[in-house]
């Protein structure tokens, strides 16, 4: 079984289409507002034992996202809120990087969650063994 880790972020991040309507620098605030989401869990995963702190040099990242109401949503608008969540995991130590040639990025609809919205991500280790 590949040695994996996973996040769950309370709440989703502004999508493509939102961040077409907001400014550079209000896209930019939003960002690292949840880059910092992702490293702060990491560090609390860290002292908890749930992460042994190694990097992930090629991985498959698998973004499940829980809605807490029915309506048509795209894919395509959902993955650029995924920026901000990546790069926190590279600034966390977690990934390598988050380029083509380290990750695999897979999105998915989780479904519906009444009283929270969220991201459930999994990042699993390509070509090694959990130890």
């Amino acid at each position: 079984m590949p040695r994996q880790v996973l996040i769950s972020v309370v709440g989703i991040p502004p999508s493509g289409n939102d961040t077409t309507r907001n400014s550079r620098w209000q896209n930019a605030e939003d960002k690292k507002e949840w880059q910092h989401v992702v490293q702060w869990q990491l560090i609390q995963m860290r002292r908890s034992g749930e992460w042994d702190g190694r990097r992930f040099n090629h991985a498959t990242v698998r973004a499940e996202f829980w809605f807490s109401e029915r309506r048509r949503r795209d894919p395509d608008n959902h993955a650029a809120c995924l920026k901000g969540l990546l790069d926190g995991m590279v600034h966390g130590g977690l990934l390598t990087d988050d380029d083509f040639e380290h990750i695999e990025l897979q999105i998915a609809y989780g479904g519906i969650r009444k009283r929270r919205s969220g991201i459930d991500i999994t990042v699993s280790a390509i070509g090694e063994e959990a130890s």
